[in-house]
């Protein structure tokens, strides 16, 4: 998939053709991350960032906001404030916007990881009988934040 979306990328900046170029960055940075290459994917993401800010293309900044968290979360150790902070750039913009599937499959569950992570000690998976207290607040974090609507039991 990766050759493929390179080459929609350079053929699209070839002819200048710049509508959805945002979203085929985002998609190809989203290849790169599940291919293991973080910095060609922050390279696209950041692309994807400028170009969408450029032509007020709102949605798309909210995915790759998406992506920079998703990228900051996977380093090696996770950079978990950079990680948060891009995580609620997105979720601010896709709220704005109503983007339900960009907080559905993405942002709430990206912040619980992340809490997850702030939660335990040096990044280390708590022992099974201490997970269950932590997933509660990672969900005390979800419904603080409204990401969960009010019919949501916890």
């Amino acid at each position: 998939a990766i050759p493929l979306l390179e080459q929609a990328v350079n053929q699209a900046n070839t002819i200048r053709l710049m509508t959805n170029q945002a979203r085929r960055l985002v998609m190809l940075g989203e290849a790169y991350l599940l291919a293991g290459r973080l910095d060609d994917s922050k390279t696209c993401s950041q692309q994807a960032l400028e170009l969408s800010s450029g032509h007020n293309e709102r949605g798309q900044q909210a995915y790759a906001f998406w992506l920079l968290g998703q990228i900051a979360s996977r380093r090696e150790p996770p950079q978990v404030e950079e990680a948060e902070e891009h995580y609620r750039q997105a979720i601010s913009i896709a709220n704005q916007l109503g983007m339900r599937p960009l907080l559905v499959a993405g942002g709430d569950k990206e912040l619980r990881n992340l809490f997850f992570i702030h939660v335990c000690a040096n990044g280390k998976i708590p022992r099974r009988s201490e997970r269950s207290e932590h997933q509660v607040h990672a969900l005390l974090l979800d419904k603080f934040m409204g990401l969960l609507d009010r019919r949501s039991r916890i």
